[in-house]
């Protein structure tokens, strides 16, 4: 009986430590960060826990591309709710991580995220400086999708403006 205790106790405290391993860890952040994407387009009351859960576990385990994912989420939420402050302080922070990784897709995610942002503030030279940034690298990078989402971006501005042979360029 002693020895089947002890050998419950060793197979629990094994998958204790499986389930804290750097990989799992990354894992969970990864599922929150994705929980977190979605309660965004569902506009969750539970999301920015979420957010925020993320990115504490990933500050702790320092895995730089967790923080960098749960920054522009919670970018994305606070642009959102109309907090307009915070989401471009969360956007520009995720922005420096994919900068110094030099994750180029993400750095353009990011940069359309901005333009977004700006879009929504009236910014429409701001928005646009980094709609086309993000183009750029979406077109090197054969996003095509991506690239046309931007496109659409960059034509609104234009239509938006009165702008209509440039908006018609990019339609």
């Amino acid at each position: 009986m002693a020895s089947q205790f002890l050998l419950i106790v060793g197979l629990l405290s094994a998958q204790n430590n499986l389930n804290n391993s750097p990989r799992d860890v990354k894992g969970k952040i990864d599922d929150l960060n994705k929980k977190g994407s979605d309660c965004i387009i569902k506009k969750s009351d539970s999301c920015l826990l979420i957010l925020n859960e993320a990115n504490a576990l990933a500050v702790k385990e320092n895995y730089e591309n967790g923080i960098a994912h749960s920054l522009n989420n919670l970018g994305v939420y606070y642009r959102n709710q109309d907090n307009y402050n915070l989401a471009q302080k969360y956007f520009f922070e995720a922005l420096d991580i994919y900068e110094r990784k030099k994750d180029l897709y993400k750095i353009a995610y990011c940069q359309n995220n901005i333009g977004n942002l700006f879009n929504a503030l009236g910014n429409s030279k701001k928005a646009l400086f980094y709609y086309t940034s993000a183009l750029d690298i979406y077109f090197d990078l054969k996003e095509y999708i991506s690239f046309s989402q931007t496109c659409n971006n960059i034509g609104g501005i234009y239509f938006k403006t009165g702008d209509n042979r440039n908006a018609m360029k990019y339609y």
